[in-house]
């Protein structure tokens, strides 16, 4: 009995640290982005709210647009950047975690 009470409890704590910390964080590469159309970016797990971003994709690091705090896993970006111009999107969840998609240069 004190093993089956003391399986369940660690159940229970793992349950509940999955449930807290969300599944791991992915964002997802759009196939195509056209300077001047809208473009759907989305992206799962991890624990909103999220901080979406466009980084240059030449240069890791550097912000070419901050797309603010968003509650959701998805976000209609209307391309304003540059034809020609390589970007990656980085999206950060409320725990920390960091994900980006792969670069993509705009059409």
């Amino acid at each position: 009995m004190k093993f089956f009470a003391t399986l369940l409890a660690s159940s229970f704590t793992v349950a509940t640290v999955a449930a807290q910390f969300g599944s791991a964080l992915v964002i997802n590469t759009p196939a195509r982005l056209v300077e001047g159309q809208s473009a759907l970016l989305t992206w799962s797990g991890g624990v909103a709210p999220y901080e979406l971003s466009v980084q240059a994709g030449n240069a890791p690091g550097k912000t070419l647009e901050d797309l603010g705090k968003q509650d959701g896993t998805s976000f209609t970006w209307q391309v304003d950047i540059a034809a020609g111009t390589s970007v990656e999107f980085e999206v950060v969840d409320s725990a920390g975690s960091v994900a980006q998609s792969a670069a993509v240069t705009i059409q």
